[in-house]
């Protein structure tokens, strides 16, 4: 699993002068002539000043980078220092293709659950084994660093910045010399025995084995208690004597702000009970979700996905979860499996395109990432595992029957049981209360949307002369310049995996050339001649052709984003010289490099023009059916999508945009179609296919 590590690179500090000179070039698509010219005299004088002393001081601090890749620190640290709630800003979900996998019909909900439960404690057997293939693209293999820290992930809420905890073994594979070492910012804690998995229904929590002592073989009362679960008569003693009524709701607590979360955290932890149930949680290898229902309406799907459900629905339409505990569905701190089941009848009127009886057996199997410890090419390996067992039923026969009442006792019909002294009890209750005004709020004000695009894959693109990822691409700039006015900064994630422990660089999608051909491409009538259409075409070639130039730089760790943070840590580095160490010529920055250097890298036009208001990633495969995320930044949009050879598949978030009133999420996918179809059309009509 490992064996490439080793002659994998170490991610490289891109040239100076070529991202100053991108990143005043991409800033200036969103600024006036005079904005611009400022900026290019502020590059000019960091240029001149301090630009060689910061990227001599990165280089230093990459060669000495103890993983192999100078940006992880920043990264991690980023990721857990964020301080606002978790929903909608951190978490993506990924659903598996259920479409012809019939024999999901004769399942219940708990056979399809026990069935995932399976076939991932095997998949992340295979990695504790080190036994999984090398990922690997066409320019060879790809880090499999992240892949160690997905089972057992935990993130704990703390005072001022998270931490990450990975319940399960550390690989001895990303060990030996050369291979990166382990993540910078994940500890490691060994389960012994037993492997648990943490199930939530109607608000409950209920810890339950999924593996014997060895920690391997499935147990055998995994299957008896998830039908007990699913069914309602687990938790039926409810809350338990003793316990606070708020924690019902228990898993709302990871959905307030971070400090507001530590906080509550702290008050359940300081009393056994507390300590017990939370820490058994923690140490689960993943939550299931057993969602008491499946959103029919795909669109609304993708909040109950992310948020899990509307506290204000008590029916089908509020989305994946469907009772008055519907806001209780999703732990945000872990990486969640939701399993889904639509009511027969409404399964039977939405068809197999929305998981009836001929697509998933009335089924939805989804997955919702706590996004610190990985990235969507590593967690779509589990999602294809997880999927390729329910289509086939490898998981079927796995374990053996057992009663679930003999060997859990109290904890299937008390779940959340634990008794606080009232002070405690109080703050935990107010705690609750406030996480599902939190999830009330984003249902409020994020609108969704699932779009989906027959006829427009990857073949018909080519067919037009067009990449399909840079045509799509362009297709967002001019879809969202139709349905807002204007364009929007734009991000689309870059996998830097080629490289020691590599996550992400951001492909600008608003680039000169986009926002030139957007223009030209919205002004272009159906009636145009053909001389208009060719010069249009023209203009929408250098766009995606200088799309995927700059994408090709992003994977090879020449990007700008990355390089900027770096240059901005440089800058942090050097604000208190220690003359103790030998540093060389760069060891300071006099004043006036200084204000260059902070006049430039902090600039206001800088900042906006990676302020990501349409924020884009392209993650899937055959095996699944959606993917997405919510918007990253306010008034913006967020869109996952994936380019299959026969359709297009995309999610769309959105939150209002003040200027540009009652534009929701659906407008904005009904621009991204017909600005697809008229940019195929166009291509078409230039290349003279019919």
């Amino acid at each position: 699993m490992y064996r490439f590590q080793p002659t994998l690179k170490r991610l490289p500090v891109p040239a100076l002068e070529q991202t100053v000179r991108d990143a005043v070039a991409f800033a200036g698509v969103f600024a006036s002539a005079e904005d611009k010219a400022l900026l290019e005299k502020q590059a000019q004088r960091f240029m001149d000043g301090a630009a060689a002393k910061l990227q001599e001081r990165l280089l230093r601090y990459a060669a000495a980078a103890p993983t192999g890749n100078w940006l992880e620190p920043t990264w991690d640290g980023g990721y857990l220092g964020w301080r606002g709630p978790l929903p909608v800003h951190m978490n993506y979900f990924l659903e598996a293709d259920l479409a012809g996998a019939g024999r999901l019909a004769a399942l219940s909900q708990a056979d399809v659950a026990y069935e995932a439960c399976i076939a991932s404690l095997e998949h992340f057997g295979r990695v504790r084994r080190e036994e999984l293939q090398p990922d690997s693209d066409r320019q060879g293999p790809m880090c499999m660093a992240q892949h160690a820290r997905v089972s057992g992930h935990a993130r704990i809420p703390k005072a001022g910045s998270d931490e990450a905890v990975c319940y399960d073994t550390p690989p001895l594979g990303l060990q030996a010399e050369g291979a990166g070492g382990l993540h910078f910012a994940t500890r490691y804690e060994p389960v012994r025995g037993t492997r648990t998995v943490a199930v939530l229904r109607a608000g409950h929590v209920f810890v339950v084995p999924l593996t014997l002592e060895d920690g391997e073989t499935p147990h055998p009362a995994l299957r008896d208690a998830l039908s007990r679960i699913a069914a309602g008569t687990a938790g039926a003693g409810g809350a338990g004597a003793g316990s606070t009524a708020g924690l019902a709701g228990l898993p709302l607590l990871t959905a307030l702000p971070r400090e507001d979360w530590a906080q509550a955290r702290q008050a359940l932890v300081a009393h056994p009970d507390g300590r017990r149930l939370i820490d058994g949680i923690d140490r689960s290898q993943f939550v299931l979700c057993l969602d008491e229902g499946a959103c029919v309406d795909e669109s609304a799907l993708l909040r109950g996905y992310i948020l899990g459900g509307d506290p204000a629905s008590t029916g089908a339409a509020g989305g994946a979860s469907l009772d008055g505990a519907a806001a209780a569905a999703r732990w945000f701190d872990k990486h969640c499996v939701v399993v889904g089941r639509v009511a027969d009848d409404a399964a039977s009127a939405a068809g197999p395109a929305s998981g009836g009886a001929d697509a998933g057996g009335c089924h939805r199997v989804g997955f919702l990432f706590e996004h610190m410890p990985g990235d969507g090419l590593t967690t779509l390996r589990w999602v294809e595992a997880v999927r390729t067992a329910l289509a086939d039923g490898t998981a079927a026969a796995s374990g053996s029957a057992g009663d679930a009442a003999s060997v859990l006792g109290d904890a299937l019909s008390h779940p959340n049981s634990v008794a606080l002294p009232a002070e405690a009890a109080a703050l935990v209750s107010d705690a609750v209360s406030r996480g599902r005004a939190e999830i009330a709020n984003w249902y409020r004000d994020m609108s969704g949307f699932a779009l989906r695009l027959e006829g427009s894959g990857s073949t018909a693109f080519k067919e037009a002369g067009l990449p399909p990822d840079a045509g799509f691409q362009f297709a967002m700039q001019a879809g969202t310049l139709r349905a807002t006015g204007s364009l929007r900064a734009t991000y689309e994630s870059c996998s830097t995996a080629r490289f020691l422990h590599g996550r992400t660089e951001v492909i600008r999608g608003a680039s000169p050339e986009a926002a030139a051909a957007a223009r030209a491409f919205d002004g272009l009538s159906d009636s145009a001649s053909l001389e208009s259409k060719q010069a249009v075409w023209q203009a929408v070639q250098a766009a995606t052709t200088a799309h995927r130039n700059f994408s090709a730089r992003c994977q090879d760790g020449q990007g700008i984003d990355r390089h900027l943070t770096g240059l901005g840590l440089a800058l942090d580095l050097l604000a208190t010289p220690e003359p103790q160490r030998d540093e060389g010529p760069s060891a300071s920055l006099d004043p006036a490099e200084r204000e260059a250097a902070t006049a430039f890298l902090r600039s206001p036009l800088l900042t906006s023009a990676a302020t990501w208001r349409l924020s884009t990633s392209n993650c899937g495969s055959q095996q699944t059916a959606y993917f997405g995320f919510g918007p990253v930044a306010e008034a913006g949009a967020g869109v996952g999508y994936f380019i299959r050879k026969q359709d297009l598949r995309a999610t769309v978030t959105s939150f209002a945009d003040p200027a540009a009133p009652g534009v929701d999420a659906a407008d904005i996918a009904t621009a991204f179609s017909d600005a697809v179809a008229k940019l195929l059309a166009l291509g078409r009509d230039v290349n003279g296919r019919a």
